[in-house]
């Protein structure tokens, strides 16, 4: 629909949310350029506020279902609560999953104004005792058999010592579990506060804080660079395709690029921050604007 000549042409946080899945798509996005990048729509909630709404919470003596409708992820999006939060999520792994950095775009259209908000999340490499195995073809066998040996005698005598704990420990666990399960039912049958979030991932629980490679140090920045230069990008043409005046948000991205990318020291590989926590405003110029 075309709109008055000078005014901006109406649209939806959701319009805003598929310009910004395009660009970074695998057909005219970031995608094409780099690899195995996956863009999505996900829905956010805090696990102590969807007790009472059964689209995210049908059964409440059940995990919450790990995927929704779609009318509840665009209805999210174009009428954001603190509850329920519609969010694009662009997964840019490399290093075979040894790095994987995660933008998390939010768009939030009043009519008036438009407000963006972006952030970081990066996994980096597992932890080094993780990797000591990769070590081992420096040495010769014989020393691979003394190491082993001498680990698994120091180790005998304390594990047979702590064999019949860890036996009842094991024995007990489904007791202890079930307990558990009943104290959680009655919270949630009496009406309690109960925490529905999910735990760290096995691969969370690994990770390291240093990075093994400088070259991969390099490739976390470069792909949160790219990021925000590919998001501020998709903005700035949807904004122009709808007859916004960008005045404000071309200042404000100057500003955010000047003073919110921050990256760290990365001698010995340590990591990098970019742009973290990042989030700028655009309002629409007053009538008979440009």
């Amino acid at each position: 629909e075309d709109g008055v000549p000078g005014e901006p042409d109406p649209f939806t946080s959701q319009e805003v949310h598929a310009a910004i899945a395009q660009a970074f798509g695998s057909e005219n996005g970031l995608a094409r350029s780099l690899p195995h990048i996956k863009v999505y729509e996900r829905l956010f909630v805090n696990g102590l506020h969807i007790q009472y709404d059964n689209r995210l919470l049908p059964d409440p003596f059940k995990p919450p279902p790990t995927s929704v409708a779609p009318e509840l992820l665009t209805n999210a999006a174009q009428h954001p609560t603190p509850e329920a939060r519609a969010y694009v999520c662009v997964e840019i792994p490399g290093w075979h999953g040894q790095l994987v950095v995660t933008l998390f775009i939010r768009a939030v259209h009043t009519g008036e104004s438009l407000y963006i908000d972006w952030t970081f999340r990066i996994l980096p490499p597992l932890r080094d005792d993780f990797l000591y195995i990769d070590r081992f073809f420096e040495m010769s066998q014989h020393r691979q058999v003394r190491l082993s040996l001498r680990a698994g005698l120091r180790e005998t005598m304390p594990a047979l010592i702590r064999s019949p704990h860890e036996a009842l420990r094991i024995w007990r666990r489904p007791k202890i579990e079930l307990r558990k399960r009943s104290r959680q039912t009655r919270a949630i049958a009496r009406g309690y506060v109960f925490d529905y979030g999910a735990r760290r991932s096995i691969r969370e629980e690994a990770c390291g804080i240093g990075r093994q490679h400088y070259f991969l140090a390099r490739d976390e920045t470069m792909y949160m660079l790219l990021a925000e230069q590919t998001l501020t990008r998709a903005i700035a043409a949807f904004l122009k395709d709808h007859h916004v005046n960008l005045g404000q948000f071309e200042a404000q991205v100057k500003l955010i690029f000047d003073n919110s990318i921050n990256i760290g020291s990365i001698e010995n590989s340590t990591g990098v921050t970019v742009g973290n926590d990042s989030s700028t405003s655009v309002n629409t110029p007053p009538k008979g604007g440009k």
